[in-house]
């Protein structure tokens, strides 16, 4: 837009000087200015007319004519003296304490507290592709009007959210000796991609049999065995089953972001960093073992 103002300033500019009588030995200096004043003019339009693309971004594009569109690939394209917002075609959210760590939003690790009630501390990177179909980036970019936006109001309460409810699925025990580290992390990686599992809590009582409970949400893939004390003589533990619809598939409620086309290109738990607390017992536990 200030482009277009200046132009518009040069071309009157230009006009001035070409209605102004000048002596005879200074008409070629007036055909001079005039001329540079319409060719800068002119310069300065098709730049504010013109934009360029780097490669590994997007453009959402507004022109002075209330006009929207969408620019996918590298190259020069009409912004017609309006306003372009660029989106990187990725972006990244991580939680790592790596100062050398690249991404769109870094952040320390993230403090979840698993089914037993210890916490602790998660490092992970999840890679979000944006939308490369023109429909979905304009809806995307309509909606989010910035990445910063998408990131602070969408992608980032989603990741935190999937991580509390695969941690809710696991105690801190089956995670670090239990031997269900890999299952931990591969629940993480498909509640990122794919949605929370809707699942049902079942308390087992010492015979093995069912005792009827309440039914509660959360994220997994499979169903995880919860150990825990209610109170009751008569249970023994709980577990998680999840939802299964008609066919087998396990139900599952989709993350937001999802219905604007984003999709999750990767999705990595590096690990879980327990209390001081529950190191202390674990190395107590290991001497007593020893003894």
């Amino acid at each position: 837009m200030g482009s277009l103002f200046l132009m518009a300033v040069l071309f009157v500019s230009t006009l001035v000087v070409a209605v102004i009588k000048f002596p005879k030995e200074a008409a070629r200096l007036k055909k001079i200015v005039v001329f540079g004043l319409v060719g800068t003019a002119a310069t300065i339009g098709m730049l504010g007319a013109f934009s360029y693309n780097d490669a590994g971004y997007q453009k959402h594009v507004r022109t002075i004519f209330g006009t929207e569109s969408a620019v996918l690939d590298t190259g020069w394209y009409f912004e017609g003296w309006g306003r372009s917002t660029t989106w990187p075609k990725f972006i990244t959210i991580a939680n790592t304490l790596d100062p050398s760590a690249n991404g769109s939003e870094v952040n320390p690790p993230y403090r979840v507290r698993l089914a037993d009630n210890w916490t602790g501390d998660v490092t992970q990177s999840t890679r979000f592709g944006i939308p490369n179909d023109t429909e979905l980036f304009l809806t995307m970019a309509q909606t989010f009007r910035t990445p910063e936006r998408l990131i602070s109001t969408t992608l980032m309460p989603g990741v935190n959210a999937s991580i509390d409810s695969v941690a809710n699925m696991f105690t801190m025990e089956e995670y670090y000796s239990g031997g269900q580290r890999d299952q931990f992390k591969s629940e993480f990686s498909n509640t990122i991609m794919f949605g929370r599992a809707q699942v049902r809590q079942i308390s087992l009582n010492q015979a093995g049999g069912i005792i009827q409970s309440a039914r509660a949400r959360a994220n997994d893939d499979d169903a995880t065995d919860n150990s825990g004390d209610v109170g009751d003589t008569d249970v023994r533990r709980l577990i998680m089953q999840k939802i299964l619809d008609e066919n087998g598939e396990v139900i599952r409620v989709e993350h937001d972001y999802l219905q604007y086309g984003i999709v999750v290109n990767q999705a990595i738990l590096e690990g879980i960093d327990p209390d001081d607390e529950y190191e202390l017992q674990i190395n107590d536990r290991k001497q007593a073992s020893s003894r």
